[in-house]
């Protein structure tokens, strides 16, 4: 291989050519309660400088609802973690087997932005926040 990177997961780290890129997703399940599942999707993405993270979080969002049908931003708070920037936003939207609750925290760790996405029932949404303020509130960046 030419110039390469090192890309590390929990279990491994291994080489690989520079033009990868890491957009790597984890799902992380809690089915303490089989008919109200609670997931927590964590997704990287590259960071582009030229954009603010507000408009990141927009662009987001407008991906969600292309993808699923109109969904309704319920929320939407700015801060700071870990001296990262942070953004978190609570979204619904219709699926079909009924409403969809997502908090979002986007975090931005160097050159990349992380996605941290609780997603559960409306019912369930005290429990999603919590989720993600446990994550925030743990959160600790790699030297």
């Amino acid at each position: 291989m030419s110039e390469s990177k090192t890309f590390h997961m929990q279990e491994a780290s291994f080489q690989l050519p520079a033009p990868f890129v890491d957009r790597s997703v984890q799902l992380i399940e809690w089915n303490d309660q089989p008919d109200d599942r609670l997931s927590l999707t964590i997704t990287r993405q590259p960071r582009d400088a030229a954009k603010p993270l507000a408009q990141l979080v927009l662009d987001s969002i407008a991906e969600v609802e292309q993808a699923v049908g109109a969904g309704e931003v319920i929320g939407r708070e700015e801060g700071e973690v870990a001296g990262c920037e942070v953004i978190q936003v609570k979204h619904r939207w219709a699926h079909e087997q009924g409403v969809v609750h997502n908090h979002h925290a986007f975090v931005v760790l160097g050159e990349q932005v992380v996605i941290f996405t609780a997603a559960s029932r409306p019912r369930s949404a005290a429990r999603a926040a919590a989720v993600i303020d446990g994550v925030l509130d743990s959160l600790e960046v790699a030297q």
